[in-house]
């Protein structure tokens, strides 16, 4: 197998090919955008974002965590954390 430098992904010419980022950037963008959401959520509901409805409220407690949990999984599946190493033969 001949070596592809650093950047796998990269096509002939220097180009990214489709099949290697449509999905995954998308998934990408939604868990960034659903962690930061999560975040603001967990940090209203645990009254350290004064100023809202949210604030000091138990529920919004639990719906941030659970959507920073959900997010961390989508970054996961996008290749955004924990990536696989390949294996060296």
């Amino acid at each position: 197998m001949a070596f592809k430098g650093p950047f796998p992904n990269v096509g002939s010419g220097g180009r990214l090919t489709h099949d290697t980022v449509g999905p995954h950037c998308g998934v990408g963008i939604l868990g960034l955008l659903s962690l930061w959401i999560g975040v603001i959520w967990t940090l209203q509901g645990l009254n350290v974002w004064h100023g809202t409805v949210m604030s000091g409220s138990a529920r919004w407690l639990t719906i941030g965590v659970v959507l920073d949990v959900v997010a961390i999984l989508l970054l996961v599946r996008a290749g955004l954390l924990l990536r696989r190493r390949p294996v060296k033969r």
